[in-house]
């Protein structure tokens, strides 16, 4: 997946979107080795961030499949990943998410995942969501555009 590693160079701190780590841990036939491309990323030394609204995220299918166990072992991998921060929400990103809600109707969760990584720095947002591309504040890369 050369054309993502080559769109991720110029930056240096990664905001995650959830799906990135669910493609990678459920190996997806269309985005698990794209997605591995962003985790090869931190490994070379890129900074990742997402917020705790991933925790709740890649936890909801295991748990609802009554497969707590699971959303344990997801949780522990997103721990492990090397250059990887699991950040809080703070009330600045809160104030953020709303602006970023307002403007570009996005979901509640979105605008905060959003928010949270502009908040720690993130000069990236990558992702699978189209809709997010409308936000200006970042700049959005989604994954479809690289298989």
């Amino acid at each position: 997946m050369a054309g993502l590693d080559h769109a991720l160079s110029p930056y240096s701190v990664l905001g995650l979107d959830t799906s990135l780590f669910i493609y990678f841990v459920e190996d997806h036939p269309q985005f698990g080795e794209v997605s591995e491309t962003v985790f090869q990323r931190l490994g070379g030394g890129a900074q990742g961030v997402t917020s705790v609204i991933t925790l709740m995220e890649i936890s909801v299918k295991p748990i609802r499949e009554q497969l707590t166990d699971v959303a344990y072992l997801y949780s522990g991998f997103l721990e492990s990943i090397e250059n990887l921060a699991i950040i809080p929400i703070h009330a600045d990103d809160a104030w953020l998410a709303g602006s970023l809600r307002a403007i570009n109707t996005l979901r509640p969760a979105d605008a905060l995942q959003v928010a949270a990584c502009i908040g720690a720095g993130a000069d990236v947002f990558v992702t699978n969501d189209r809709r997010l591309r409308r936000i200006s504040e970042i700049d959005v890369l989604c994954l479809a555009d690289y298989v």
